[in-house]
């Protein structure tokens, strides 16, 4: 059972991050280290809210949620790296990536951005805002948008009211 709350659905730790939705509405969540907090329910709020989300991979976290899952509690949480498909994935490095892909005995549903830990400050943070920008446009504009269009939507911006909220409440 705990195993499962950890690595699966932990209800207290899903309601606070949807009370936590419905009370600031971010444009993008930039989540790190869902190990133990019950981080496959976690992604399946973001899912379900249609909140852009972006997972910054430091440890082989997802490997680690896939292969905690049971014959008992399939589902949503038999889906494996699957289930990522409507966040974005940043990884400290392609060795990492190829140890979950590896780990979980698939390939990560949709392409994984480089962002080094050891990376100089100003340049990682440049990218690390480039990629949460991108999976904010990706939420607005759908996954196929040309990179021109990209450029006219960072002159205008994305505000909070370009997005459909109904599913968190309010």
């Amino acid at each position: 059972w705990l195993e499962h709350a950890a690595m699966c659905s932990s209800l207290p730790n899903t309601m606070a991050l949807l009370d936590e939705l419905r009370a600031f509405r971010p444009d993008v969540v930039y989540a790190w280290n869902l190990v133990g907090i019950g981080g496959a329910a976690l992604v399946d709020l973001l899912d379900t809210t249609g909140m852009p989300w972006v997972w910054h991979l430091m440890d082989r976290a997802p490997a680690d949620i896939a292969a905690s899952v049971t014959d008992g509690n399939g589902g949503l949480f038999g889906q494996g790296l699957r289930a990522l498909r409507s966040g974005t994935m940043i990884s400290m490095s392609r060795h990492l990536v190829d140890e979950i892909e590896y780990l979980a005995d698939e390939a990560f549903p949709t392409p994984v951005e480089i962002i080094p830990g050891w990376a100089d400050a100003g340049d990682a943070l440049q990218r690390l805002l480039q990629v949460l920008g991108r999976a904010l446009q990706r939420q607005r504009f759908g996954a196929a948008v040309d990179q021109r269009d990209l450029h006219d939507v960072d002159q205008r911006g994305i505000g909070l009211a370009d997005l459909d909220l109904a599913d968190v409440g309010g």
